[in-house]
């Protein structure tokens, strides 16, 4: 990074880009890999935390600049779900495959599970109607997360 800009300033978006290799910059820019100059730290936390993702570490070190990416974690225990009566055995089965895959589509549920799309498809609003699940992100490149700790007895 430039040594007139922080981090902070970074964070902020307290700064004014200055293209360093005006070539590359070209060449990203016509293949649209750039949309504009300046907005690729912005856009990238933009991104992190529309998928409930936790944001990128930026640091400055002796000779660079790194950026530390954390994944989600997919893995969600038993015990970090408290689930009602009111799930059915089908609900139960749709919430054990979000835990296993949180990005299954309703068309792999009816599959797994061995009933019709239809079928998933309203127990999924079911079980967001209860507040049990929730949808993070577009339909395409979403995600369904299962609410740890919830407790509705």
């Amino acid at each position: 990074m430039p040594n007139n800009i922080t981090i902070d300033d970074l964070l902020q978006g307290n700064y004014v880009s200055d293209c360093r290799n005006k070539l590359i910059a070209k060449i990203f820019k016509e293949i649209a890999w750039i949309e504009r100059y300046g907005t690729g730290i912005r856009r990238i936390r933009d991104h992190f935390n529309e998928y409930g993702s936790p944001e990128p570490l930026f640091e400055n070190f002796q000779h660079g600049f790194r950026v530390t990416v954390y994944s989600l974690n997919t893995v969600i225990d038993d015990a970090d779900v408290k689930v009602t009566a009111k799930v059915t055995a089908n609900q139960q089965s749709i919430l054990d495959e979000f835990s296993k895959n949180q990005f299954s589509t309703a068309e792999e549920l009816s599959i797994k599970i061995g009933i019709s799309t239809r079928k998933v498809k309203e127990n999924i609003a079911k079980l967001k109607a209860m507040g049990i699940i929730e949808r993070v992100g577009a339909d395409k490149g979403g995600f369904w997360r299962v609410i740890k700790g919830n407790d509705k007895n």
